[in-house]
């Protein structure tokens, strides 16, 4: 009865087994495949379903074969999204996305796939409707089931993240490993997220079979040694070429193992797991390659033991996953692969120090079945070199580079591409390894791959590993999989050269220890290498003196660049040599080291020494202490330092010819009166000055001058006791210095500045100057020798300072002050002028402003009180005052409010802005006035400023009033701006020659009554045959579609357009033309034939076009377009702006004219109405007669003249 009943219950799972066979292979063998791209032809519904059907089965099947169901799935651990999913989307993401949504409530299935235990790694319909419900209840919008960034954003708002697994233990080559406490226990369980039930065809590399947890202990870090695993199931060992461990990245850990007679294996790379946490490994299988049969058989890994030293293991065992169905129909994706171009197979030798070497190179590319991804790969180094001999290493995978992580005993160097490089069908892709080689001499260096497995390639259309044949230039069938190159480090070397920045040419003085005689700099590589002698050469020019020699340089040493004596002292010998006897060890390191000594008596000054080696003679006895080995110095030519120039202790005094003769304000604090030059630059020591001899030069008044200091930059040299207060003048005058005396470094010159304060009583035209007297032989010692300085002195009375009794201050127009321009009435903050103030002989505070509106100096100015409601003053952003012109008065003064500092000599831009009064029926401001703001030089006192040395209120000095260019000011102004043309290609019929747009300010409402336009081709004679009919058109949008109402139906401004070829039909305007020069003018018309304006409302824009008809000729025929402007305000005679006439509209005066009137004028290309008295007119109203228009001269965006041309070329 039992052995029936065991019978029966085998019989059962073997029937199984076949029905899930069967399943898989009607699905295609792709619907099931891990990580699998989904065939085109095939739809997400009958993946869905087939998912399902399988998922089914897999349940069936475990429970059947006996082993463990997994546990149905909680929220779990918080899930890492890095891309978006969607329906179609396949990877442990999208399982993670299930179990979340299953634990959260919102689940996928009731049962079946997708279900809370039987959640799968494909999205899609169902998990697309579970996604939606639970965007809806989140606040996603939209709710549609795409799981993109906004959801994986609330995500991790909502979501609070599990203890995060632990690194991998490779560290970056040369870091120590970390000592940690061993942890006391390590748990091991099933990972509730077992790959699915699976193809396994041949040639699949690391194919994942069974998912373990291993958790640690909060106490210590937890080694796993070794894990025991067992091929269960109805198949076969010869199935699987080996069994490899993956990491949480899927990349494997170790070496594959085959299993045994006992269908068993001993995986034994060791792994840490962190104290407290955990890690999730997969036991995979390699297959076997095609013709190994086994098709149908069902394989499961199981983890039958777990070694962790002495920490205790907590689990049960075995540990296994979903089987796997052996397959050995489907054709999976194949590479091929070569040696890389990057490497060459010869050995080479390559010296310590080299950067950036190429050890390894090669090239893999996809076959024909299916595109391929590249994720990564392990390099094997096989030489003697060690992990510290190598530095910067990275893979680099098409030039794009990976950082390098090594593993276990230091010789396997693993990176990782993250999502991988994609490989398209046929491509191909160069990786190859390069690094620094920082030390290892005589050993050496090769970079081989072990294993076919160690390249980590995956298909992208079924998802298998796939496994890289052995064939290919540089490939074998052993391990090693692939031969590289081999290098060998050679033996240390060491190099030396001038180390000019450290021992720049100098002055060096005589009789003067440890003086620098040059600097080298040593390259030493590879080991520390020992030198038994050094020879250095002492060379002079002895300029001219007798018997000087190499002897006559003593005590020389060479320091190290900490200034520790590393070899000597010894001194020279005739021959111009010292010998260094002492065994000095150079460091690997590239060092400066200093040779010093010290120059004898007999050296004169301007005498030139310069030290220099030959180490490939020079230097001897040389060995590497790592290789015992001979080592030749380089380089075998003489490495000469820097020139060094005997010196004596020297000095020369001057005094500058700067600050200038000028005058000086009376109560003047701390002026500069005297610069003097202390110059060692040609000294060979540095300098010490216990006090300078000045000369004071004062015929009267003496004592005015007081707190006499000497300035070296910013610090005072003379405080204190030492500051002179003259009480007679001459050359005996001593400026004692402070402390132990003023110090003057060798090679530099140093520039002390004499100040002194000036009495504010001293009388007018008082004189002052500080020199220096060549008779004054002060003292000078070398710092160092002690020795007297030779001085050079140079006579020189000073310059004459005359005092004054005040400064003086000007002020006059500024280039920046603005042109003539038109403005709006009503606004704020105008700039209406700008000044420029300037002082002399003292810095002066402004205290008050004198403003004026100026028609005295314009008589053409119409500026009245009533058109500017204020004037403010400003100081770059900063204002400063106001000022206001009060009923019939149009002058004002401003007090100045904030701080206006003129500077001593030099000048500062004062800004007057001014408000306009508004325009219109009933209100204060005139049409068309014309203001100008100027500054009133008429008023005596009401421009004044406060001298800030002497304390004097201080009247302006200028002679005339300035005059500024005015504003005149308009109730609302159009700006002209032009607008590309669609096409500047010219083509036969009807074209755009020109687009410009025409905006109205927020103030009020403008109409254009003319426009006037000049046109040229390439071709004078043609060009009546060229263009033709030309009109303008207005539009109400930038797309030039919706034309304007008032004027033609469509948007045209005349009825007729103009005939180029005779007589304009334009009435009024008469015009034909005959050159490039004729003014082809436009008057705007209703349908009815009435003039009319075109209204472009307040704030709003117009858009205008001229079009013609054109005809082509030849094939470089063009077409010239442009605007025209006016160069003056209606005035026959000049330039100025004038009164047109006192004309009432209401009971507003104006400036303004009628159209009638400016037709009579020479600048009439643009008129335009800022409809200042009256609402939007029509043309019954006739209001082209009121007085309210104006020509173009100022407005904004339309030159004086005309606008850019705008060009079609045929």
């Amino acid at each position: 009865m039992d052995n029936r009943q065991k019978g029966n219950s085998r019989s059962g799972v073997r029937v199984k087994i076949i029905t899930l066979a069967t399943a898989i292979t009607l699905s295609g063998a792709t619907a099931i495949v891990p990580f699998a791209a989904v065939a085109d032809h095939t739809t997400a519904h009958t993946i869905e379903q087939l998912t399902k059907q399988i998922e089914d089965l897999k349940v069936q099947l475990i429970a059947l074969s006996g082993a463990p169901a997994a546990p149905a799935a909680g929220a779990g651990a918080k899930c890492a999204f890095t891309k978006s999913l969607t329906v179609g989307s396949r990877g442990d993401d999208v399982m993670c996305l299930q179990k979340y949504l299953n634990g959260a409530g919102y689940k996928i299935a009731a049962s079946g796939a997708g279900s809370p235990g039987s959640e799968t790694s494909y999205f899609g319909g169902l998990t697309k409707a579970a996604v939606a419900k639970w965007q809806a209840a989140q606040g996603v919008s939209p709710a549609v089931g795409y799981f993109g960034p906004i959801s994986r954003a609330k995500y991790d708002s909502v979501v609070v993240a599990a203890p995060a697994a632990p690194a991998p233990v490779p560290v970056a080559p040369g870091t120590p490993a970390a000592v940690t406490p061993a942890g006391s226990g390590l748990t091991v369980t099933a990972s509730v997220d077992q790959p699915a039930a699976a193809l396994a065809p041949a040639d699949a590399a690391r194919v994942p079979f069974t998912k373990v947890i291993f958790t640690a202990s909060p106490d210590g870090d937890v080694k796993v040694s070794s894990l025991l695993v067992e091929r269960q199931g109805p198949g076969q060992n010869s199935r699987l070429a080996g069994i490899v461990l993956l990491d949480e990245d899927g990349f494997q850990v170790g070496v594959e193992k085959t299993l045994n007679s006992d269908n068993r294996t001993t995986l034994t790379e060791p792994f840490t797991v962190k104290a407290g946490t955990s890690r999730t490994m997969t036991l995979a299988g390699n297959r076997a390659a095609t013709g190994e049969g086994g098709a149908g058989e069902v394989i499961r890994l199981a983890l039958m033991e777990v070694n962790a030293g002495a920490t205790k293991v907590n689990g049960t065992f075995p540990i296994s996953g979903n089987g796997m169905t052996i397959n050995t129909t489907l054709t999976i994706g194949t590479v091929t692969n070569r040696t890389g171009a990057y490497k060459s197979v010869a050995t080479t030798t390559e010296t310590i120090g080299t950067k950036a070497f190429t050890f390894a190179s090669i090239r893999v590319s996809a076959g024909s079945q299916e595109k391929i991804r590249v994720f990564g790969i392990r390099w094997n180094q096989v030489g003697s070199a060690g992990v510290n001999d190598l530095a910067n290493m990275k893979t680099y995978l098409e030039d794009k580079a990976y950082d390098v992580m090594v593993e276990g005993d230091g010789k396997y160097y693993v990176s990782k591409f993250g999502d991988g490089l994609l490989l398209d069908k046929g491509a191909g892709a160069e990786i190859y390894i390069k690094g620094d080689i920082v030390g290892g001499s005589n050993r050496t260096i090769k970079f081989d791959i072990y294993r076919t497995t160690d390249l980590t390639l995956r298909g992208e259309t079924y998802g298998f590993g796939i496994t890289p044949p052995t064939s290919g230039t540089g490939f074998t069938s052993t391990n090693p999989w692939y031969f590289s190159s081999q290098v060998t480090v050679g033996k240390g070397t060491i190099n030396v050269e001038n180390a000019a920045s450290d021992a720049p040419a100098a002055n060096i003085p005589i009789n003067v220890a440890a003086q620098l005689l040059g600097a080298f700099r040593v390259d030493t590589r590879g080991e520390e290498i020992s030198v038994g002698s050094m020879v250095f050469g002492i060379s002079t020019d002895d300029n001219g003196t007798a018997g000087i020699s190499g002897a006559d340089v003593t005590s020389i040493g060479l320091y190290d660049d900490a200034g520790k004596l590393v070899a000597g002292p010894a001194d020279g010998v005739a021959a111009g040599t010292v010998t260094f006897s002492d065994s000095v060890v150079f460091p690997v390191s590239k060092k400066v080291y200093t040779l010093k000594g010290k120059i004898g008596t007999d050296f004169a000054a301007d005498t030139t020494v310069i030290a220099s080696t030959t180490p490939s003679t020079g230097w001897t006895t040389v060995k590497g202490l790592v290789t015992t080995e001979t080592i030749t110095p380089t380089p075998s030519t003489a490495v000469a330092g820097s020139t060094m120039t005997v010196k004596a202790a020297s000095l020369t005094i001057s005094v500058l010819r700067e600050p200038i003769a000028q005058s000086i304000v009376a109560g003047t604090q701390k002026f500069i009166f005297a610069k003097y030059t202390l110059d060692a630059t040609k000294s060979g020591e540095d300098i010490r000055m216990a006090s300078l001899p000045v000369e004071y030069n004062a015929a009267t008044r003496v004592t005015d001058l007081t707190n006499c200091e000497l300035y070296d930059g910013a610090t005072i040299l003379t405080t204190g006791t030492n500051l002179l207060n003259p009480t007679t003048a001459g050359s005996s005058t001593v400026m004692t210095f402070d402390g132990s005396g003023f110090i003057i470094p060798k090679a530099t010159a140093k520039t002390l500045e004499l100040k002194c304060n000036i009495a504010a009583g001293t009388p007018a035209n008082t004189r002052y100057s500080w020199g220096y007297d060549s008779g004054s032989s002060p003292s000078a010692t070398g710092l160092t020798s002690g020795q007297s300085a030779t001085i050079t002195e140079n006579d020189y009375q000073g310059q004459q300072m005359t005092i004054v009794a005040s400064g003086t201050f000007t002020v006059a127009l500024d280039s920046s002050s603005p042109s003539y321009r038109v403005g709006v009435a009503g606004t704020t903050d105008n700039v209406v002028s700008a000044f420029r103030l300037t002082s002399t002989n003292e810095a002066m505070t402004l205290t008050d402003f004198a403003l004026v509106l100026d028609d005295a100096v314009n008589t053409n100015a119409s500026s009245s009180p009533q058109d500017v409601t204020k004037v403010t003053l400003w100081d770059g952003a900063t204002k400063i005052g106001e000022a206001f012109f009060i009923g019939r008065n149009y002058q004002a003064s401003s007090t100045v409010t904030g701080t206006f500092t003129i500077p001593k000599d030099g000048s500062k831009i004062l800004t007057a802005k001014a408000d306009f009064a508004a325009q219109g029926s009933s209100l204060a401001g005139t049409p068309g006035v014309f203001i100008l703001v100027d500054w009133d030089n008429a008023s005596d006192q009401a421009t004044q400023a406060k001298g800030v040395s002497s304390g004097q209120t201080i009247t302006r000095t200028s002679g005339s009033t300035t005059a500024s260019s005015g504003v005149r000011v308009m109730k609302s102004v159009p700006t002209v701006e032009l607008v590309a043309l669609a096409s500047t290609k010219l083509t036969a019929g009807r074209v755009e020659l020109f687009r410009f747009k025409i905006t109205a300010s927020s103030a009020g409402e403008v109409g254009i009554a003319k426009l006037t336009f000049r046109i040229a081709t390439s071709s004078a004679t043609q060009q009546k045959d060229m263009v033709d009919n030309l009109n303008v058109y207005v539009y109400n949008d930038s797309g030039f579609s919706s034309t304007v109402s008032g004027i033609q139906a469509d948007g045209g401004f005349l009825a007729t357009s103009v005939d180029l070829t005779g007589v304009d039909n334009n009435a009024g305007s008469g015009t034909s033309w005959a050159s490039a020069s004729t003014d082809i003018e436009f008057w705007p018309a209703t349908s009815a034939g009435a003039s009319t304006t075109v209204a472009i409302p307040a704030g709003a824009t117009r858009y205008f076009a001229v079009k013609a008809d054109a005809v082509t000729a030849g094939t470089q025929f063009n077409v010239s377009t442009q605007l025209q402007g006016d160069a003056r305000f209606v005035s026959e005679t000049g330039v100025s702006p004038y009164f047109v006439g006192n004309v009432n509209t209401g009971a507003t005066s104006t400036y303004l004219a009628t159209t009638t009137y400016l037709k009579l004028q020479p600048d009439n290309d643009f008129i335009w109405t800022p409809n200042s008295t009256t609402t939007v007119q029509t043309a019954a109203s006739n209001h082209l007669t009121n007085n309210d228009y104006l020509n173009g001269y100022g407005v904004p965006g339309l030159p004086n003249v005309n606008t850019s041309a705008q060009v079609l070329t045929q």
